[in-house]
């Protein structure tokens, strides 16, 4: 074999090797997600500009207001409705089937929906003491639910997607 002919031998397995590794970062960049989609759900409370998982509003302060904060990993656009309900419960010892919350009354204080392509994040602030009646209860929780598509109205949260709580006026959560 010449030596000319080595060398174009030799030219071309080195472009085809970085065709070949062009070809696979292409690939890892562009190729499918790894890992489950999923939806980020999260409650927040304001402290200053920042938002925080702490320090929720109880019945007796000045401002009710939480983030409810959604964010779409599910690799495509979703709909989501968020319905958000003050529930007034009996907690503990005698309150039904292995000592489960009981929901005594229900209100709904926010329902939004939502529309987010991959990657959005939407904030919804919400006032968890517009409890109208409830708000001398004990044992008032807030519910977050979060829906795929539609709710229908009156949703009590039993078929969400996600589903988050606080208690906002408790006395003896514990059950005692």
């Amino acid at each position: 074999m010449s030596r000319g002919h080595t060398r174009t031998v030799e030219v071309a397995v080195l472009v085809g090797c970085v065709l070949l590794a062009l070809a696979s970062v292409g690939y890892a960049v562009s190729g499918p997600a790894s890992g489950t989609p999923y939806t980020e759900f999260s409650v927040l409370s304001p402290d200053g500009e920042r938002l925080v998982a702490d320090d929720y509003p109880t019945v007796g302060d000045d401002d009710g207001t939480v983030v409810v904060r959604t964010t779409n990993h599910e690799r495509e656009q979703r709909a989501y409705t968020l319905v958000a309900t003050a529930e007034r419960v009996t907690v503990g010892a005698g309150a039904g089937d292995d000592d489960a919350p009981t929901v005594r009354e229900r209100r709904e204080l926010a329902r939004e929906t939502l529309l987010l392509a991959d990657g959005e994040t939407a904030a919804v602030r919400v006032d968890v003491l517009a409890l109208g009646a409830m708000a001398d209860a004990p044992n008032v929780r807030v519910v977050f639910s979060l829906y795929r598509g539609d709710a229908s109205p009156g949703a009590d949260g039993t078929d969400a997607y996600r589903s988050l709580h606080l208690w906002v006026n408790a006395t003896d959560v514990g059950g005692g």
